[in-house]
């Protein structure tokens, strides 16, 4: 496998010293300490241990006195920062630095380099590190020979590190290696595999074969040895047949992954022995597709993915194989030449990775569409506001004219209803307004009966499966509701109109890791025991794609609707923390399961927006409030709502001219309205510094998001109430009232 040419050790900056035994270090030793007597170098060894055999070699062919010539990998990595290439060429020249100082004309370096491929990442170490000495040392009076005791190395190992290194160190020489491959055009592991087989089959043809199974000795190097042994130390698994299919040659790896060794059968009984099978892993791949008759044929085959299962590999393995057809000088047909690996893991792996990769866009496109959602609803409340406020305010000033005061009704009506809307929305992103409770699911699903069949299609039979003494679950109950209306609605329009089955459930269950990973929202859980509702309809059913859309804002299979049903189920599970199954085939209906964890404690605050009672004119006279807001409409809106029933209004349009004037004003200020988002400074810093200057005044949150966990400090620190967007003027006045009272 090298060339004949012998050449001198400063012909090459870098080589490979493989030994296998005590005789081989020593004459590799005395080789390497006759070069540098000769050549005026200075000798230096790296091993992995002080009292290593090569150590000991080292310092009884030269002498006590070379001692300190000699280091360990630790100590070498100690000086360099660990073993990276970098670190390592710094070493290497300051061994340079110091050989020249004491009048050596150059420097030979023996690295013990068993130890750096033992460690995970040292193959990597090695390939830059290779990469890195040969472009900066080539002028430089520096050799390195990396010894390497091959025993303890798999084949393979030492087959992927050997096109790494110029020129091999064998019997005290220096050789030309053949599969040296530069910097520049690095192959891969399959490619050195493919080129190191042509290269032994192109020798092969020429030489004599008593059995035609076994070759001779290839000469000129020790370090392959024979036939056999250069085709078992391949990583792959190789076959060579003749031009009838027999087999000629089998290396172990190939026994290994086929479960089956040499076979003198025929080839097509042996290709059935082996247990050849199609992507279903059931049915027999075709005989004459398979690589070996296609060669034989003279064809090329590429990465040919065949599952191998019989009666030695009951379990199976994928494998993929690589085929050419094997002729003679003359190009006469003799044969076929195989090369395979199992890939199973590898393809499990990229299976796992693209499962990963479709639950992280997923994901992904679940957290961009909650944003993108929970920001439209903040903006539309703030628009709302306008509509809604301004509607209310007209009707406190129209008393008497009742056809006004109708039509300005309708417009209250349906801002409110918009109101609702933009709620929907806020739940889709996990933003909605919470109020937890203790409660039996079941219970509150039986008292739900009367209203579901309002909501289901009359042809639907509905049939109802509530379990008994349920742990309770700590959720609001609204919510609850919500989820199951929304579900049942989905089965009844799954039903199409035309008569079919609907069943309602809840239950108990131990979600385990395999299963939430099946779920929507299960990665985001840990496995438990879960309380579920359960819908499920004899319906039309969804593919794949279908699935996973139906939890987007605003998608619908049906002529009409607005499609916030499930987008806003998805948004209520994510705010208890629950996990989402679905299970559903074109043509046999669906099934939604929503887990909700069992007992699970959290308290959240409410706020109530569109509250309405009754306030008085006058009641808030003398009172002054500061309204902190960047929205202009929304600002004067919210001092025209105050002053008409009685309060002196300060205002402010961003954060911090909120502060200012009520630093100002901090003695005469009875309470502060203050958005949450502003573009300077945000709500909850302006409430912090508020407080600084009076730590007990009254402040009131406001936005166009729902109340959420988020405030739990705020309440903590005195947050007088929560009031989302868009609000009428008597919740206003009435939150008002609630903070100073």
């Amino acid at each position: 496998m090298l060339s004949e040419k012998q050449i001198g050790l400063t012909e090459s900056s870098y080589s490979l010293w493989p030994y296998s035994s005590g005789d081989d270090r020593r004459q590799g030793l005395s080789a390497i300490s006759a070069f540098c007597e000769d050549q005026n170098y200075e000798i230096f060894l790296i091993s992995g241990e002080r009292e290593g055999k090569i150590a000991r070699d080292y310092l009884s062919l030269l002498g006590d006195e070379y001692s300190d010539r000699l280091t360990t990998i630790d100590e070498f990595c100690a000086h360099e920062f660990g073993f990276t290439p970098d670190g390592a060429l710094r070493g290497l020249r300051r061994f340079l630095s110091a050989a020249q100082s004491a009048g050596k004309d150059g420097l030979v370096v023996v690295i013990d380099y068993v130890w750096i491929l033992s460690d995970g990442s040292g193959l990597r170490n090695l390939n830059d590190f290779s990469t890195r000495l040969i472009k900066s040392c080539e002028k430089d009076p520096i050799h390195v020979v990396a010894a390497c005791d091959r025993r303890p190395l798999s084949s393979t190992k030492l087959l992927n590190i050997m096109p790494l290194f110029p020129s091999l160190l064998l019997d005290g020489s220096l050789f030309q290696n053949r599969y040296y491959e530069s910097p520049a055009r690095h192959q891969s592991e399959a490619d050195r595999h493919a080129r190191v087989l042509d290269d032994v089959l192109t020798q092969v043809k020429d030489r004599a074969y008593a059995d035609q199974r076994y070759a001779r000795l290839i000469e000129s190097t020790n370090v392959l040895g024979t036939l056999e042994g250069i085709f078992d130390s391949v990583g792959d698994g190789l076959l060579v047949t003749d031009e009838t299919g027999k087999m000629l040659l089998m290396n172990k790896t190939a026994e290994s992954i086929l479960g089956y060794g040499f076979s003198e059968l025929p080839a097509k009984e042996r290709a059935k022995l082996f247990g050849n099978h199609l992507a279903d892993k059931v049915t027999p791949y075709p005989v004459d597709d398979l690589p070996t008759f296609r060669a034989l044929r003279g064809e090329n085959s590429d990465d040919v993915e065949i599952f191998i299962r019989n009666q030695f590999r009951p379990e199976g393995c994928w494998t993929s194989t690589t085929a050419r057809p094997l002729r003679n000088k003359a190009g006469e047909l003799n044969g076929a030449v195989l090369i395979f690996r199992d890939i199973t893991q590898a393809k499990a792996a990229k299976e796992e990775n693209e499962r990963l990769s479709a639950r992280i866009g997923q994901a992904q496109k679940l957290e961009s569409l909650g944003l993108l959602a929970g920001g439209i609803a903040h903006d539309f409340n703030n628009l709302l506001m306008g509509v809604l406020g301004n509607a209310s305010l007209a009707l406190l000033d129209l008393e008497g004219n009742v056809d006004a005061q109708k039509r300005v009704a309708h417009i209250q009506t349906a801002a409110q209803r918009l109101a609702a809307l933009t709620r929907q929305l806020l739940a889709y992103s996990g933003q909605g307004s919470f109020e937890r409770e203790s409660i039996d699911v079941s219970f509150l699903a039986s008292e739900m009966n009367e209203l579901l069949e309002t909501v289901v299609s009359k042809k639907a039979a509905v049939t109802a499966d509530y379990a008994e003494d349920l742990p309770r679950i700590h959720a609001d109950p609204t919510q609850v509701r919500q989820i199951l209306m929304n579900l049942l609605t989905n089965a009844s329009d799954a039903l199409g109109g035309e008569a079919g089955n609907i069943r309602a459930a809840t239950g108990l269950m131990q979600a385990d890791a395999q299963f939430l990973d099946s779920c929507i929202l299960g990665d985001e859980i840990e496995p438990g025991e879960y309380v579920y509702i359960e819908v499920e309809d004899s319906g039309c059913g969804m593919d794949t794609e279908t699935i996973n859309r139906i939890f987007d804002p605003f998608f619908t299979t049906k002529t009409s609707g607005r499609g916030l049903g499930l987008a806003s189920v998805l948004g209520l599970v994510r705010r208890h923390r629950g996990a989402l199954f679905v299970d559903s085939q074109p043509g046999r209906g669906t099934r939604f399961r929503v887990l909700f964890p069992a007992g699970e404690e959290n308290d959240t605050r409410v706020g109530d927006s569109l509250r309405v009672e009754e306030s008085s004119p006058n009641e808030g006279e003398s009172r002054v409030i500061l309204v902190i807001d960047d929205e202009e409409s929304v600002r004067e809106l919210a001092q025209q709502m105050l002053e008409h029933f009685g309060f002196a209004v300060l205002t402010a349009a961003s954060g911090q001219e909120g502060i200012d004037v009520f630093a100002e004003h901090a003695d005469s200020i009875s309470a502060v309205l203050l958005d949450l988002t502003m573009p300077d400074i945000g709500g909850d810093r302006v409430f912090d510094e508020i407080k600084k200057l009076r730590p007990k005044a009254r402040i009131i949150i406001s936005s166009g998001y729902s109340e959420t966990a988020d405030l739990g400090s705020l309440y903590d620190n005195g947050l007088a109430g929560y009031l989302q967007k868009p609000y009428v003027p008597q919740a206003l006045v009435e939150k008002i009232n609630q903070a100073i009272a």
